[in-house]
């Protein structure tokens, strides 16, 4: 009979033979342990002590994440708030801009109008920075692109734009402009005043909503196609 290392076929039976007896008896041992321990309460009590314990750390956790959420959900909403009371702000001073009287004699008027609408500017790009949404941010870029190509208008009536995209107002600058650039710069659709105007009513579109924008999807949880409305669709593309 061949043999390898030493060892014969026999050889390697046997020994294969005696630990699978082994493992056979020990198998049989934990089984009859296992079953002395159900007999006598203490598995079940092993059991009990170990669910205790999961149950109060997952507890715990799900009311850690709980409080999390909410406070977290509390700062969103309260984000949103400012950032619609903003836009809304915003809306009004260009309106009142592009259907003011651009005359020596309302001139007073007309500054204290452009200064409301530089702060009402300044406060909606700060304010919708802090909101998380995709769609928002994309017509607040589309805001500061139109102030951005007509800073050389702006700079004629005293305003800056600055680096972080907000404005500058100079007074003494303002005062001292020529009435008919100032005109030029607000009043009608067409101005600037009139295209912010447009812009800040698709941004409240957004902000009404409460970013919900944000969270729809092309597709549903299914894989499916999601419905979208035409605002939504528009979202999307702007």
């Amino acid at each position: 009979m061949a043999s390898y290392f030493g060892m014969n076929n026999f050889g390697v039976s046997s020994m294969f033979s005696n630990q699978n007896t082994n493992n056979s008896m020990y198998g049989l041992y934990s089984l009859f342990s296992e079953y002395k321990s159900i007999q006598t309460g203490s598995y079940h009590k092993l059991l009990k002590a170990y669910y205790a314990k999961a149950d109060t750390s997952d507890s715990k956790e799900s009311k850690s994440t709980s409080n999390k959420k909410t406070g977290t959900t509390a700062e969103t909403n309260s984000e949103w708030k400012t950032a619609a009371s903003n836009i809304s702000s915003l809306k009004s001073a260009a309106k009142a801009l592009t259907s003011g009287e651009y005359t020596e004699e309302k001139r007073s008027d007309v500054e204290k109008n452009i200064a409301d609408f530089v702060s009402a500017y300044n406060s909606t790009i700060k304010s919708t920075s802090q909101v998380i949404s995709n769609t928002l941010s994309r017509r607040t870029d589309w805001m500061t692109r139109i102030t951005s190509n007509s800073s050389k208008a702006l700079e004629k009536v005293g305003i800056t734009v600055n680096s972080d995209k907000t404005l500058s107002l100079d007074k003494t600058a303002l005062s001292e402009a020529d009435l008919s650039d100032i005109k030029s710069a607000f009043y009608g659709s067409s101005s600037y005043a009139g295209q912010v105007n447009s812009s800040a009513n698709l941004m409240a579109q957004v902000a009404a909503r409460g970013g919900s924008s944000t969270t729809s999807s092309l597709y549903t949880s299914q894989g499916s196609y999601n419905t979208l409305s035409s605002s939504s669709m528009y979202d999307y593309l702007f």
